[in-house]
């Protein structure tokens, strides 16, 4: 697995934390953010390898994510 590949499947592990931790199921944040039906599940297993800035902002968003929370996230997908 390249640095790439595992820091973004990193990034996705943590948003799935973030969303379990605040109790909400793919398809509730994935209805916030306005995605399209099992994109957060492929983000958050790794499957899509770079998500746009402005998606991954939009799904903090739906979580309520903290300012450390984000920034840690947008970190991980580089």
């Amino acid at each position: 697995m390249s640095s790439s590949s595992k820091s973004n499947s990193l990034g996705g592990a943590r948003l799935r934390d973030l969303r379990v931790a605040a109790g909400r199921s793919q398809l509730w944040v994935e209805a916030e953010a306005d995605l399209g039906t099992g994109y957060l599940q492929r983000v958050e297993s790794g499957r899509v390898a770079q998500p746009e800035r402005s998606t991954v902002e939009r799904i903090l968003g739906a979580l309520e994510a903290r300012y450390g929370e984000r920034r840690e996230v947008l970190e991980s997908f580089g």
